[in-house]
């Protein structure tokens, strides 16, 4: 690695200047950061953000009339019939989804008694099922026939429609005969049982979805549990929404891959091995600086920055131009940089872990100051409920207890762990939410709690002296088990099997590593 040519581009020139600049212009700086303890949920995060909504209309050949169930007499509840796949040809969306909703008309034949059908939304090759309503007004029997309002529309589900009236609450005052009011609703849980007809969310059951996943040939599908009854779906049509996509850790070319990258304190040296626009070396810091990468100018590509303890001084290179230099930190502190507004944009922030205090400059203007933790914690920020907001969490070694402030309102407080695992929260199922997990370097063992189904999987992939360096290294969306052992990279990609990478000396700091604690 020493004897590899320095990589400079136009960037690279304007860093020597910048350089020079570090040791003649920090002593100007000065700062010191009040102890104040504000309330952690005393701003108000934007929306995360979010690609224009794209309407699918549903296939003309695909409408119809609703097949009539097989039951007889007065039994509902029967949905082994032939259903009305009414489908959707969806191209050119990007996971994550931020938003799901459809729209339903029926009409020439108005469907009599409501509570006799079965209405699930369903992603291609079933991959994610949400049931929109069933059963509407049927709360004891799996056998009941619910309530016998008309559906007409046009009726459109999705998750920010008012809370009230419910779908059922609706059906309930429409009365017999009479159709169920034309205007937005929530989806609801089925009917069949005591509990059905509460508002449920769409969006949440399709979140997790890959972009292979999203694209191809969605299913609103029309199942007649009560004989006698008629209609036909004349209008329908899919509403779907990409949320801003996430960027991968470490990923400085912006290829949605986090790039094998060392930080060298020897040299001040960044040797980044992009897996798109391949080797480049980048003069950025000193020997005792702390490498604090993120994507400070929202252009989706991670970007070389560091801390400076002995002044509390950030630099920042921005890939997409120019660089800053910001005081904000004392000499101790922990850079914890996230997007704790959710802008899209990385934020200056920094852990205390002489007082537990968490200290936050948000790109865009403002701060936040909150304590959070106690002594011993360990900083485990991190995305854990998919908002696209960074959380304020800890990792307690004395008692393995994670306690994560989310960024929508609660405390989550989940026993994961012994006094000796290192934390490694990452995205390791691919559902845009990180997952409480720990690697244990006595045995080499990866301990995950998935965020998606709640389930522990326990893998072994290294040895006592490993750096944990979890990433995306193939772009499928999901976090790989990954470490680095003197100067090897050893990849176990979720995809694409393992891989073993020489790039790096035993002295070098891993860039991945700078994401977990």
């Amino acid at each position: 690695m020493k004897s590899l040519r320095r990589v400079l581009s136009i960037r690279g020139k304007v860093l020597l200047l910048a350089v020079f600049a570090f040791g003649a212009t920090l002593l100007f700086y000065p700062i010191t950061l009040s102890d104040t303890v504000a309330n952690a949920n005393s701003f108000d995060a934007p929306p995360r953000p979010t690609s224009p909504a794209v309407t699918f209309p549903a296939n003309p050949a695909s409408l119809g009339q609703i097949p009539d169930s097989p039951a007889g007499g007065t039994t509902c509840g029967d949905y082994s019939g032939l259903p009305l796949n009414v489908t959707f040809t969806v191209a050119g969306m990007t996971a994550p989804l931020g938003n799901v909703g459809v729209s339903i008309t029926s009409g020439s034949l108005v469907h009599s008694w409501v509570g006799d059908l079965d209405v699930t939304l369903r992603a291609p090759g079933d991959a994610a099922v949400r049931t929109i309503f069933k059963q509407t007004g049927e709360t004891t029997s799996a056998t009941g026939c619910g309530d016998s309002s008309d559906l007409s529309g046009p009726y459109t589900f999705f998750d920010t429609a008012p809370a009230s009236p419910t779908w059922w609450g609706a059906a309930a005052t429409a009365g017999a005969t009479s159709p169920v009011p034309v205007t937005n609703y929530r989806s609801s849980t089925a009917g069949g049982s005591a509990g059905g007809g509460t508002n449920t969310l769409i969006t949440p059951t399709f979140a997790g979805l890959s972009t292979g996943q999203i694209n191809g040939t969605w299913t609103l599908r029309f199942h007649d549990g009560g004989q006698g009854d008629t209609g036909a779906i004349i209008a329908a049509s899919l509403t779907l929404t990409s949320s801003a996509p996430l960027n991968a850790r470490s990923d400085f070319d912006g290829d949605g891959k986090s790039d094998v990258s060392v930080f060298r304190p020897s040299e001040g040296n960044w040797y980044l091995n992009r897996s798109t626009d391949g080797f480049a070396v980048i003069n950025w810091g000193l020997s005792t600086d702390i490498p604090a990468p993120g994507d400070f100018d929202g252009d989706g590509k991670a970007d070389t920055a560091i801390f400076r303890p002995s002044t509390g001084t950030w630099w920042i290179l921005r890939s997409a131009g120019g660089f800053s230099q910001t005081p904000f930190g004392l000499s101790g502190d922990i850079p914890v940089v996230g997007d704790y507004n959710g802008d899209g944009v990385s934020d200056i922030a920094v852990f205390r872990p002489s007082t537990n205090v968490w200290y936050i400059q948000y790109t865009g203007g403002g701060q936040l100051i909150t304590g959070f933790g106690a002594s011993g914690d360990l900083p485990v920020r991190g995305d854990y409920n998919g908002d696209g907001v960074t959380d304020i969490a800890i990792y307690r070694p004395s008692t393995g207890t994670w306690w994560i402030a989310n960024s929508g309102g609660g405390l989550s407080v989940i026993p994961f762990g012994v006094s000796t695992d290192k934390p490694v929260p990452a995205d390791y199922d691919g559902d845009t939410k990180d997952d409480v997990a720990i690697y244990r370097p006595s045995n080499g063992q990866w301990w995950i709690r998935r965020s998606s189904n709640g389930s522990i999987t326990a893998s072994a992939f290294g040895t006592s002296t490993d750096i944990p360096v979890p990433g995306d290294y193939d772009g499928d969306g999901s976090d790989d088990l990954a470490i680095y052992r003197n100067g090897v990279w050893w990849l176990n990609r979720s995809t694409n099997g393992i891989a073993v990478v020489s790039f790096g000396l035993s002295t070098d700091v891993p860039i991945p590593s700078k994401y977990i604690p």
